[in-house]
């Protein structure tokens, strides 16, 4: 089992920026028949500190509704007068199941910019994958130097506001 970025058409990356200014996609490839569970959820960061822990979304699979062999993963990040909302998506064979949108923040920062984490080599069962962020501050000196892994997160908690979305899938 892998995960990587979903592969999108140009329409659809339309369709998405369109729809969120923080919108991110990933594919989980060839999920074996053993995964009972997925969870979808993302932390909210203010000034470096924990604020809220937004708990989207778990999905089970069991004999009479098994995993499918691709999932696809959809975190949304929009604004609405001067507030912030997530919406998260399990894209798969079976068809759509969502959540949201959750008010992450009243009065985000005008410069922000979204990201996809690099995705670990394997999936672990039971461990948190970051899958993406987005980063927001009242300076616009916004930047990313490096790769973004589950390790080195703590490099976006700099930031006025920053919003990390996981993903975590058990047997």
């Amino acid at each position: 089992m892998n995960i990587d970025q979903s592969k999108l058409t140009a329409t659809e990356k339309n369709l998405l920026t369109l729809m969120g200014t923080g919108s991110i996609m990933a594919t989980i490839n060839h999920v074996p028949n053993d995964l009972k569970s997925i969870t979808v959820y993302a932390e909210h960061h203010h000034e470096g500190k924990l604020v809220d822990t937004i708990d989207a979304m778990t999905i089970s699979f069991d004999e009479k509704y098994p995993a499918p062999k691709e999932l696809k993963l959809a975190y949304l990040n929009f604004d609405i007068e001067k507030k912030s909302y997530l919406k998260f998506g399990i894209l798969e064979e079976n068809g759509v199941s969502s959540a949201g949108p959750v008010l992450i923040s009243n009065g985000f920062s005008e410069h922000g910019i979204s990201g996809m984490a690099q995705m670990p080599q394997n999936v672990e069962y039971g461990e948190p994958m970051l899958i993406g962020f987005s980063i927001r501050d009242k300076g616009d000196n916004l930047s990313i130097e490096s790769s973004i892994t589950n390790k080195s997160k703590d490099s976006l908690l700099k930031y006025d506001d920053a919003v990390l979305y996981y993903a975590k899938l058990d047997k």
